[in-house]
């Protein structure tokens, strides 16, 4: 088993878009076109990963700076991780121009709970099924550590570090525990 990642955003010709855009009011509309402008978003160079490390202070890890590089975000084919028993829906793009669906964009929105003692402490790169996010943590030693947060019992609006789940070490260990939940069920 390999692990694979669908684009983030529809194509025009996905079931997806055709079904919705049927489905949907005018209004929606919006919605489905950045859809389909983040499906085709060209990928981050390595420039644009430097001007954001630059301007946020933030060193990324090497795993995670490849990983946004060759893939930049999108849908895993394995999504579950059993030893929390939690889903990843998916990963988020670097830049997206579907607001507040990038990792870019989610650090800025949340920058009075993620900006401490001059420093941002966690990264938002991933979220669950049900809308739980998936944080990198940014420790002052070069650690990063992966914790999800629980919306179910919180909000980013209470932001409280102590209700954080650890997941993984870091970026590619989370990635090696993601497994089918087919295969979650039999272990």
């Amino acid at each position: 088993m390999s692990l694979t990642f669908k684009k983030f955003g529809y194509t025009s010709k996905s079931s997806e878009t055709v079904k919705n855009i049927n489905g949907f009011k005018n209004s929606n509309l919006q919605l489905q076109k950045k859809l389909l402008e983040a499906y085709n978003q060209p990928l981050p160079t390595l420039e644009d990963i430097a001007l954001f490390e630059e301007q946020t202070n933030i060193q990324l890890p090497e795993d995670y700076s490849n990983f946004l590089l060759t893939i930049n975000g999108g849908y895993p084919n394995y999504y579950y991780i059993p030893t929390i028993e939690s889903t990843v829906d998916h990963f988020y793009p670097f830049n997206c121009p579907f607001q507040t669906s990038s990792m870019n964009d989610l650090l800025v929105l949340n920058k009075k709970d993620f900006f401490k003692d001059d420093r941002y402490n966690y990264l938002p790169i991933a979220c669950s099924l049900g809308g739980d996010e998936y944080l990198m943590g940014l420790k002052a030693d070069g650690t990063n550590p992966i914790y999800l947060y629980n919306f179910s019992d919180l909000s980013l609006i209470d932001f409280d570090e102590s209700k954080l789940v650890f997941v993984a070490d870091s970026f590619s260990v989370l990635l090696n525990l993601l497994v089918p939940y087919e295969k979650a069920q039999k272990l």
